[in-house]
C-alpha cells in the first residue's frame, strides 16, 4: 500500500469522502473544493462555506450565508436545497449540517444575525432559531416525480441576544446544535452549547432528538457529568446505543469516563470501568462486542499534565482492556474504524514530534504506517509544545487541521 498526494497546501482542513469512494472534499481556507480520485482534478465547489457534508452520489450539500443550503458536485451546477428568506437589518443563515444514514433527513441549526453597521465583518449573532430538519424528497431527486422537501422545526426558537442577557442575569443560556446520527437514521445527537467559551471548553450538556416519537431526550438529565463539544468523543452502536465521553473539566489528563447508554428511552447510563487509563475518542465495533479508544496512564500523585498527552489504543470487550499499540517511541491517537471492520487507522507522534497515519488490526495485528506527514508538533515557533494546527489544548488533540489529503492503493 503507498499513499498518493491528492491536495496539498496551506489553509487545507476537515476532509472527507463521499460513500461511494470518488470524491474527496475539503475546505482550503473558507472554500470548499471537490477532487476527484480518479483523475486528480480539483474543483471549487462553495465559497465561504460555513458547513458541509458528504452524500452517497459523489456530492456534498454545504451551506453559506449568500447561498443558503445547497447541494453540490463537481462538474454539475449547483442545486438549491433551502434558502432562508430576507430579514431587515440583518439575515439568517444555517449551520451544523448534518445528515442522516439513509439521506432522507437533513438537520441544520438554523440561526439570525443581526448588522449593527454596514460593514457585514462587524455583525453580532442574535438568535438561534432551533435546530431544523429538511426530510428530502427522495422520488424528486429521482426525478420520478416532483414535489418540495419538508422542512420541520425540531427544537424551538430561543430568545434574541440581548433578551436572554436579560433573562438569565447575564448567565450562559444554553442552545442547541445537531451533531451526528444514529446508523438507522432514527436518532440524532445534540449538544446542548452555551455563549460561553470558557464553560464550554469545561463540557455541556446532551440531548438526542427521537425521530419516531419526535422528542428531545436527555440522556444524562440529573446527573452532573458534562461532555466536552468534540464529536470525535461521541459515538452511536449499530443498535442505536450512544458512547459518550464523560467529565466536566477541559484537561484531558484526569477525571474523564466512557459511557454506555442502552439506546432503550429512560435507559440508565452505565460507566465503562477503564482501571488505570484516562480514555479518548471511543469507537464501538459494528457488531457492538468491542469498544475501541485512545488512552492516556492516569497520573501519579503530585505529578503534572505534561504536553502533548501520551497515549496508546486499547480494545475493551466484556469489560476486559487490552493494548492494542505500546511502546515508547509513539503516541497513538484518533482512532478511525475501518469500514470493513477489520483495523483501526490513526495518528502517532514520535518523541521529536514527527507526525504519521498508521494502521492497526483490531485484533492489535498487522500494525504497519501509511503515511509520514510533513507536520512536525514541535516545530511551531509561537510555542514551543505543539502547533496551532494540532489543537493540543489542554490535552485534547486534533488531527483535523493538520491536512494533506492522501489516498492509499
Amino acid at each position: 500500500m503507498r499513499p498518493e498526494t491528492l491536495a496539498e497546501g496551506e489553509g487545507i482542513s476537515t476532509p472527507c469522502f463521499t460513500a461511494d469512494g470518488r470524491t474527496a472534499g475539503y475546505l482550503r481556507q473558507d472554500s470548499l473544493y471537490g477532487c476527484s480520485l480518479e483523475t486528480g482534478e480539483e474543483e471549487l465547489l462553495l465559497k465561504d462555506v460555513l458547513s458541509f457534508v458528504p452524500d452517497e452520489k459523489g456530492g456534498f450539500y454545504a451551506s453559506s450565508r449568500e447561498k443558503g443550503i445547497v447541494r453540490v458536485q463537481m462538474g454539475r451546477e449547483q442545486e438549491e436545497v433551502w434558502k432562508p428568506e430576507p430579514v431587515e437589518g440583518g439575515w439568517i443563515q444555517g449551520e451544523k449540517l448534518a445528515l442522516s444514514p439513509d439521506e432522507k433527513k437533513l438537520a441544520f441549526a438554523r440561526r439570525r444575525y443581526v448588522d449593527h453597521r454596514e460593514d457585514p465583518t462587524l455583525s453580532l449573532f442574535e438568535q438561534n432559531q432551533g435546530i431544523w430538519m429538511i426530510e428530502m424528497n427522495q422520488e424528486k431527486e429521482m426525478e420520478k416525480e416532483k414535489g418540495s422537501s419538508v422542512l420541520t422545526r425540531i427544537s424551538p426558537d430561543e430568545p434574541p441576544f440581548f433578551a436572554r442577557m436579560e433573562q438569565t442575569g447575564g448567565e450562559p443560556y444554553p442552545y442547541l446544535w445537531p451533531a451526528k446520527w444514529s446508523p438507522d437514521s432514527s436518532r440524532l445527537f445534540i449538544w446542548q452549547d452555551v455563549l460561553s467559551g470558557s464553560m464550554r471548553s469545561d463540557g455541556i450538556g446532551a440531548a438526542v432528538y427521537d425521530t419516531v416519537s419526535a422528542s428531545i431526550i436527555y440522556p444524562l438529565a440529573g446527573q452532573e457529568e458534562a461532555v466536552l463539544p468534540y464529536d470525535e468523543n461521541v459515538v452511536f452502536g449499530e443498535d442505536n446505543s450512544l458512547y459518550l465521553l464523560v467529565g466536566a473539566g477541559r484537561e484531558m489528563a484526569f477525571d474523564k469516563e466512557l459511557v454506555w447508554i442502552p439506546p432503550e428511552t429512560g435507559a440508565v447510563p452505565e460507566i465503562l470501568r477503564t482501571p488505570g487509563l484516562v480514555p479518548q475518542s471511543p469507537r464501538v465495533s459494528y457488531d457492538g462486542k468491542s469498544i475501541f479508544f485512545a488512552a492516556s496512564k492516569e497520573l501519579e500523585p503530585g505529578k503534572t499534565v505534561e504536553y502533548p498527552i501520551w497515549r496508546q489504543l486499547y480494545r475493551m470487550e466484556k469489560g476486559n482492556v487490552t493494548e492494542l499499540t505500546n511502546g515508547t517511541e509513539y503516541s497513538s491517537e484518533s482512532p478511525v474504524l475501518t469500514g470493513d471492520g477489520s483495523s483501526l487507522v490513526f495518528g502517532r507522534v514520535d518523541r521529536e514530534g514527527a507526525m504519521s497515519i498508521w494502521s492497526v488490526g483490531t485484533d492489535g495485528s498487522r500494525l504497519q504506517k501509511l503515511v509520514d506527514l510533513k507536520e512536525n508538533i514541535g516545530a511551531d515557533e509561537t510555542n514551543e509544545q505543539y502547533p496551532a494546527a494540532y489543537e493540543d489544548f489542554y490535552g485534547r488533540g486534533s488531527w483535523n487541521s493538520i491536512m494533506t489529503v492522501y489516498t492509499f492503493k
